[in-house]
């Protein structure tokens, strides 16, 4: 049984409908050639499980800098007094505080600072030379400062 003559306006949507069939059997076949890698999946584990110590450091980092902040706002807020022990600053100390978390050290703030600014120019060039009209910036030529 052979199928009836297909109209023009179906013949786009056919040819994405058979990319897509085509695009998932081979996504398909990637997935079970790696599953089937067992060398790969411990890299792509171990991988994950640094970004996940990355993620990690840095919250750790973001909160200690914010807890930072908002003690020195608060001496600052009560005429140089430490207050954390009680409204008169005579209470009985509390425990000490915890020690950084098991094989994380503490971040050098300045040295990730520099990195970053160094990734800023180092995209900044890959957009200019991506550009092709000489790195002019489009809308006016004015950048946001952050």
């Amino acid at each position: 049984m052979s199928e009836p003559p297909k109209k023009p306006d179906d013949l786009p949507d056919q040819g994405l409908q058979d990319l897509s069939k085509d695009f998932l059997d081979l996504w398909q076949q990637q997935l079970t050639s790696v599953a089937g890698d067992q060398q790969l999946v411990e890299l792509m584990a171990r991988t994950v499980e640094l970004m996940n110590s990355g993620a990690s450091a840095y919250a750790g980092a973001v909160q200690s800098a914010m807890m930072r902040a908002q003690t020195s706002e608060a001496t600052a807020r009560d005429g140089g007094q430490d207050t954390r022990n009680g409204p008169t600053g005579t209470g009985a100390p509390g425990a000490a505080a915890a020690g950084p978390a098991h094989g994380a050290a503490e971040p050098d703030l300045a040295e990730l600072e520099g990195r970053l600014a160094a990734l800023e120019k180092r995209i900044a060039a890959l957009e200019k030379s991506s550009r092709g009209d000489g790195g002019k910036p489009k809308g006016g030529g004015k950048r946001r400062k952050s």
